[in-house]
């Protein structure tokens, strides 16, 4: 079963970048996700997909990282 990553990012060229590393060098599969609502509805019980490894841009200047640490913990 290949592995899932989701990136929270907000710079898109750094996103592609890291995105197209994940799954062409690495071969997991890779969902984007923009903002906190975004990874949060990526993250929920009832989505079709759970990631197996979450990379958030700490610096993301439009979202409260550790919030969505602390929400992420809700879904673990």
């Amino acid at each position: 079963m290949t592995e899932t990553v989701l990136v929270l990012t907000d710079n898109e060229y750094q996103s592609h970048d890291l995105i197209h590393t994940l799954e062409a060098r690495a071969g997991y599969r890779v969902i984007a996700a923009h903002g906190h609502d975004d990874a949060l509805s990526r993250l929920m019980p009832a989505a079709a997909h759970h990631p197996d490894l979450v990379l958030i841009d700490m610096a993301h200047p439009e979202t409260d990282s550790m919030r969505i640490v602390q929400s992420l913990r809700m879904y673990k």
